[in-house]
């Protein structure tokens, strides 16, 4: 079977793994597998199983970029591809319009994340064949929309090469990896990993941390992930944080590693501090390697732990339901000093907090740009058709926090699609009401958590 997967992810988290591995066991098996990335994806190194010729490069900018889902249709043409897999929400309608193009393909998405989709995804996804949820938590939000039909909706949980860490465990050299590190050999490690923003909750784990040292002193602690941001704020927020606790020479960030295997192997115990997780990756990947894994309560957390042989311990934070640190070291105090150090799986209370000062929300953002400005006639060219199927992600970006900036890369594109039968000023009637619909989503969402 010829298979095509499409992202246009920028980084290598948890959803870029499962896609990796996905493709990689695919050709195993004997399929054709292609790939669609944005240039300079670091999806291309991680693709080994592909061959270089079945791969390409769009810029996939973002849902209303019509020259790449263009693009996309005569690549499926070409190849005869016979199934479009999609990643991101901001893929699905290039995928779609480009899958509507080819009678003969069939497209399949994958929802990695607990974000609601907006409601125009009825529309992108309407010819979907499947959509598959990674935790039932994911599945429970997308047929609680109802923006698919039921029965189209299948759970798919992440899966990962188990052999891969069973052999890395077994030729692992700890004292290797503690000099790599400028770490003492005999050291308790405990580590955390994912990519350095606040809802990844490393600022938790380090103030965790610092109780953890407290108590037993020969505690090293490792933060594997790399600070995406453009500026690297997050990161610099850490190391602020990790300075003022007087942590520096126990708290080491590592960055990205290749080989995260070997990390899992060298720690003691891992902690996810995640915010939110619809489904957690490295808790599955460190439970392989036979790590001890303290994690918070999220909807993926508590999937994968209930689901682990033996059961796991039940451990609630405090009665407002907020990040509890002291809960989180004690925990990680209480695995430490398990004699033998036999995985333990415990969870706690889900902390959230989705304010940030430093960054406003897309429809803020909109509003200082001005949603009644005139954005100018467009190309005679323009395919009307593409801005109906487009347009249902241009309002999915108000899932996340953007800089007033980044919004005119979203709002441009809709100048090169105008056409007289699609006027201007029809368009900003329905941007109005998208970004309406975006606010009372918000506001459902922000009183749906405790934050911290």
């Amino acid at each position: 079977m010829k298979i095509l997967h499409i992202s246009s992810a920028q980084t290598l988290g948890g959803g870029e793994r499962h896609l990796a591995d996905l493709a990689n066991a695919l050709v195993t098996r004997g399929h054709e597998v292609f790939a669609v990335v944005r240039p300079g994806s670091p999806l291309i190194a991680e693709l080994t199983g592909l061959p270089r010729e079945n791969m390409s490069t769009l810029p996939l900018r973002n849902a209303l970029d019509a020259p790449s889902a263009r693009s996309l249709a005569r690549f499926i043409r070409k190849h005869e591809i016979e199934i479009v897999h999609a990643h991101m929400a901001r893929d699905y309608p290039l995928a779609s319009y480009a899958v509507r193009r080819n009678p003969g393909a069939k497209l399949v998405v994958t929802r990695h994340v607990l974000f609601p989709l907006n409601r125009l995804h009825s529309i992108t996804l309407s010819h979907a064949a499947r959509v598959i949820a990674v935790s039932e938590a994911v599945a429970r939000q997308l047929r609680a929309q109802g923006l698919v039909p039921r029965e189209r909706i299948v759970v798919v949980p992440n899966g990962i090469d188990v052999q891969r860490f069973e052999n890395a465990r077994s030729q692992f050299d700890r004292i290797g990896f503690c000099r790599r590190w400028k770490i003492p050999a005999d050291c308790l490690l405990v580590g955390a990993v994912g990519e350095i923003k606040s809802l990844k909750g490393h600022k938790d784990f380090a103030r965790a941390a610092a109780i953890v040292a407290r108590r037993f002193p020969n505690v090293h602690f490792l933060i594997a992930g790399k600070d995406s941001s453009r500026t690297g704020e997050h990161r610099a927020a850490l190391e602020d944080v990790i300075a003022k606790l007087d942590l520096g020479g126990h708290v080491h960030l590592v960055g990205w590693l290749a080989d995260v295997a070997q990390f899992y192997c060298a720690l003691d115990v891992l902690v996810s501090a995640s915010h939110t997780e619809s489904f957690g990756l490295a808790i599955v990947e460190a439970m392989a390697c036979g790590t001890a894994v303290v994690a918070t309560e999220t909807e993926g957390a508590r999937e994968i732990i209930q689901n682990a042989p033996g059961g796991a311990e039940a451990f609630q934070s405090g009665a407002d339901g907020g990040c509890n640190r002291n809960d989180l070291s004690r925990k990680s105090c209480d695995t430490i000093a398990t004699s033998d150090m036999e995985p333990q799986r415990v969870w706690l209370s889900e902390p959230v907090d989705l304010c940030r000062e430093d960054e406003i929300t897309f429809s803020q953002a909109v509003n200082l740009v001005g949603p009644d400005r005139d954005l100018g006639p467009a190309p005679a060219e323009a395919d009307v058709r593409m801005v109906t199927l487009l347009l249902g992600e241009f309002a999915d970006a108000t899932d996340k926090f953007l800089r007033p900036a980044e919004v005119r890369k979203l709002v441009n594109p809709l100048q090169m699609m105008f056409v007289d039968r699609f006027p201007a000023v029809q368009l900003n009637e329905q941007i109005r009401d998208l970004l309406a619909l975006q606010r009372r989503h918000a506001t459902a969402t922000r009183n749906a958590f405790t934050t911290c």
